[in-house]
């Protein structure tokens, strides 16, 4: 299992029966080109509660299921330079899920561009492209189970530009994410987590200065 996510944070239910599958690959193509594909089936088993108007409580047993797969490709021209392409398809579907939707698929293509200069200056630049489709509720109150298509494409850029510190002790960052102020609806499932993740794209410009220090 090394190599693969083992650690999961679902969404919030206890005694979740959780089993999961992978496989996966990488490959040295040659001494600058770098490739590799995996793919992750996960199924749940959720005990969800359902209580009644004499207060008993009894749990039924509902079943999510979560497939993941990834395809990426490094390569480095020289020695300055590398350019990467990545491929990530995430799939969700089944009885227990979120009060928005009955299932999800998400597609995700990031392309980047680094450069590297021998005075410590680093540049990144790059963009990514989303598409996103699933079945949505009506009602996020979950008294009505009516659902309805939805779907979203778009494409954002980001771009950096850093200084590696003197003897690798560490780097300052200026940066930008979403560039275009590209406005988008996007659902993100991690951030139905009890530990809420911050979401990967923001629709909206989002400018930061970063600092790192190693010792």
């Amino acid at each position: 299992m090394a190599g693969f996510q083992q650690f999961f944070q679902d969404f919030g239910q206890a005694a979740v029966d959780s089993k999961q599958y992978g496989v996966g690959i990488d490959q040295k193509v040659s001494s600058n080109l770098f490739g590799g594909a995996e793919f992750i089936n996960r199924k749940l088993t959720v005990p969800v509660p359902f209580f009644f108007s004499d207060g008993t409580v009894e749990f039924q047993d509902q079943e999510e299921k979560i497939k993941k797969g990834r395809a990426y490709l490094y390569w480095t021209p020289v020695s300055w330079a590398a350019v990467s392409a990545e491929y990530f398809r995430d799939r969700t579907s089944g009885e227990y899920l979120d009060d928005s939707f009955t299932s999800l698929t998400t597609h995700r293509v990031p392309l980047g561009l680094n450069f590297y200069h021998p005075t410590g200056v680093v540049i990144k630049v790059g963009t990514t492209y989303i598409d996103q489709h699933g079945e949505f509720k009506t009602d996020p109150t979950g008294f009505n189970d009516t659902v309805e298509p939805g779907k979203t494409r778009f494409w954002i850029w980001d771009a950096s530009v850093g200084y590696r510190l003197p003897r690798r002790h560490g780097m300052f960052t200026i940066g930008a994410e979403n560039l275009s102020d590209r406005d988008f609806r996007l659902f993100d499932v991690e951030a139905l987590a009890p530990l809420h993740h911050l979401p990967k794209y923001q629709p909206a410009r989002f400018v930061y200065a970063k600092l790192t220090l190693t010792f």
